[in-house]
Parts: C-alpha cells; structure tokens; sequence
C-alpha cells in the first residue's frame, strides 16, 4: 500500500459530496441531526449541562459561536465542547453496535460551532456529518473489543470522527485533512474508571473533549503544521497503543461504497445501551403475558459480559446511575408500565416497590451470549411468577438497524425529548428544518 491509512480516508473526506449519497443515506443522516439535537434541548437545564456550560464560558471566553440550548456565546472550540457535553448528559444519544460508540453527540457540536467561522449551508452539514460517521465508527471498528476493555471509543475513535467533520467543514486540502486525522490521533484519551468510582458525571467530559480536540485537530492542520502520516499503523501509532487485537482493515473496507451512518441505532430508552436487549426481551414478556409486578417472584437475566462491565450497577444513588443499572431499568419498567423519556427521576430511586422488585433480579453471564457481542446485543430472560414461567430472549434492540425506527418514531422521540424545553411551534420548526436542510442557508438555532 503506497498511500498511508490517513492519507486514504483524508481522500475519502475531501472528495466525497453530497451528490454521492442516497436518499436513504441523506435521510438517515437527518433523523441522526434531528436526534442529537432533541437530547441537546432535553439536558440543558440540568446542573450538569449548567456547569460545563459555565465551564465553557470561564475557559473560552467571548465569542461568536453558540451553546446550543442557552443564549451563551464563546468561541468555536468551547461551544463544540459544551455542545457534545449536552448531547451525552440525557443517555438518550444515537450509536453504533459493533464499534460501541456514540456518535452524533462528537459530530454535530463540531459542526454547530464551526458556522461562526464559516458559511455552512445544509449540503455542507450533511456532508460533514457522513464523513464524522465515516472515520469515527471505522476507528471504533478497528480498535475493536480490547480497547473498549479500558477506553472509551466516543471519547477515542470520537475524537477522529469530529476532526473529519471539522476538516470537510473547514474545507482543508487533502493534505491538510491528512494532518488533521494525524493530531486527532495524538489527542485521544478517555478512560473508563469513572464507572469504578461511581462518578458518571464526568463521563460527558469525553465528548466534550473528542469535539473539542477534533477542532483543535483541524485548526492545527489548517495552520499548515504537519502531522505523522502514520498515525494509525505506525509502530506506534494508534492501532498498537490502543489496542490489543486490531484490525486496521476495517478502516477502508468498502469505502466510499457504503456509510456507516446507515449504520447507526437511536436508543429507545434514556439508559445505557448495553440495557436496551434486556428491556426489549421484558417488555416482550410482559406484553404477550398478564401479571403483576407483585406476583413476580425471581427474574434470571443472561448477558454478554460488558453488560455485566458497564450497566450491572446494583444499588444505584442517582439517575445518572439508575441508567447503568439493568436491575434498575427492569424493575422501573415492571412496575411503571413503561420506560419514557421522562420517567426516570429521583423518586423511582427510592420506590419500594421497584427496590425491592431489583432484589428479585439476577444479572448473570452467559458464555454462549457472550460469543453474540458485539454484532449483536443477545440476552435471555426467565421471569418466574407464583403460578408460571415466562422466558423471552432478544438480540436486536429496537432502534437498531434491523429493527429500525420510523420517520415518525423518530420525529415523536424529537417531542418528547423537547416538551418542556421548547413551544410545539419550535419543535415543528426544527422538524421542518432537518427535514428540508439542504434546501436552505438559514439555521434556527
């Protein structure tokens, strides 16, 4: 291979245009926009969102791009960082199954905070967005299980899909993209020990900083200061430190033939992802079978052991926890009907009937589920009652691509995300606006 990993997809980046893309390809880009943007909306009172929008203030100082969800303007660096921040706080954010990553709350705050640098019209939003899909879930993909074991991908493989977006935005040469992806490289970090400590508030400091340093990434480039053309499979480059089994193929496989953005699931639930399989096999039983959560008297769940790694929290203290708890997230749809996106507050922390109905609830590892992850998300559930036993089991969340959701169900999680937040006049607004972006200049935001 004459060319270096960087300089391939740098091409990819720097040739590809809207004009290349399918409807569908356009569409599903849309309903990412439109899904990052209601999650965005959906957290920016919260104490968390205030803070790292304060912090963005404090650190960037004046400028001329916008927080979304706020009236705060700082610089374009800053606004990405606060803005990928906001899209992460709720759980509610888009991913993608096999590089175990969430995607759109690193891509979109890129390309938000970069139209006070440059005139962006819709056409440019979408083709910055495909190429962030692009790089960031085939860096996931290439890294694959091992470095999910101690890394963060959105934080990581994050960081080179808002550098792609940063670089198709800006419009850098191809060399200049090239170099972008070589910074992006040398600026991934995020580790996964806040989960140990309980503390998952810092977890929305890695979007945060994957946008941020992807702006960083091609302003850098853009500078004219060149970086390693190697970074991915240099001797010590990307795919050796970062990673125990890499497979660097995966970073131009089908390129240009296929987008991974077609690839990427919306979350049914505002819990992590690694919850949703178990919630879909519940809810299975729990429609096809009458009882109450009352009667219930043992439920055997059997996952894939990063459930048991990343969402197995048994006694969670507050909702940001609850969301990392299969137990939780079960109990909660037992006795509630339902899980919404408005559902899980303080109170349900403390319900007895859902605290003691998690006591009841085994979170067990399955070596042959095991073997399912990560192209697909398997799970068993036994629920035992009184009188019967009901089993279900799932691989395929809803929201995946296999079990996609529609146009519709997209639009109405838009709403549900932003009552409260926004009239119903502005939500229709940006629903109008996504729909018809690349017909237009003018931004809503």
């Amino acid at each position: 291979m004459n060319q270096s990993y960087a300089e391939i997809l740098a091409r990819h980046i720097f040739e590809l245009k809207y004009e290349h893309l399918s409807s569908s390809t356009i569409q599903k880009t849309k309903q990412c926009l439109l899904d990052y943007i209601g999650g965005v909306f959906h957290a920016s009172k919260s104490d968390t969102a205030i803070s790292y929008i304060n912090l963005a203030k404090e650190l960037g100082g004046d400028g001329t791009a916008e927080i979304l969800g706020s009236k705060v303007k700082t610089t374009a660096s800053y606004a990405a960082f606060a803005n990928a921040a906001l899209g992460h706080i709720a759980e509610t954010d888009d991913g993608h199954r096999a590089s175990i990553m969430h995607i759109g709350t690193v891509v979109f705050p890129v390309i938000f905070a970069l139209k006070s640098e440059t005139l962006i019209d819709g056409k440019d939003i979408i083709e910055a967005a495909v190429v962030g899909y692009e790089l960031a879930i085939r860096v996931g993909e290439c890294l694959n299980q091992s470095h999910y074991n101690t890394w963060h991908t959105t934080a990581t493989a994050g960081t080179f899909g808002a550098a792609a977006a940063a670089a198709k935005i800006l419009k850098l040469t191809e060399e200049q993209t090239a170099w972008t992806l070589a910074h992006a490289g040398t600026q991934m970090a995020g580790l996964w020990q806040f989960l140990d400590d309980s503390c998952l508030t810092a977890k929305v400091l890695h979007p945060a900083k994957s946008a941020q340093n992807g702006i960083i990434a091609a302003f850098t480039a853009k500078a004219n200061i060149p970086g390693p053309s190697h970074i991915f499979e240099g001797k010590r480059g990307v795919a050796n430190a970062y990673s125990t089994n890499s497979d660097l193929s995966y970073l131009i496989k089908d390129l240009g033939k296929t987008y991974k953005v077609d690839e990427a699931n919306f979350k049914a639930y505002p819990t992590c992802g690694q919850t949703h399989s178990m919630i879909d096999a519940l809810r299975k039983i729990q429609d096809e079978h009458n009882f109450e959560h009352n009667d219930v008297k043992n439920i055997n769940v059997f996952v894939y052991q990063k459930t048991i790694d990343i969402a197995n929290i048994e006694n969670p203290s507050t909702v940001a926890q609850a969301k990392f708890s299969v137990k939780y997230c079960l109990a909660l749809l037992l006795v509630k009907g339902s899980i919404s996106f408005t559902n899980i507050d303080e109170e349900t922390l403390t319900n007895p009937d859902i605290t003691t109905l998690m006591q009841k609830i085994n979170v067990l590892f399955d070596e042959d589920i095991n073997k399912g992850f990560p192209r697909c998300r398997p799970c068993k559930v036994t629920l035992t009652t009184s009188n019967n036993e009901y089993k279900a089991e799932n691989y395929y969340r809803r929201g995946d691509p296999e079990t996609p959701m529609s146009q519709g169900e997209v639009e109405n999680k838009f709403r549900e995300l932003t009552k409260g937040f926004l009239p119903k006049s502005d939500q229709e607004k940006y629903i109008k606006w996504v729909g018809l972006i690349e017909t237009t200049t003018e931004w809503p935001l």
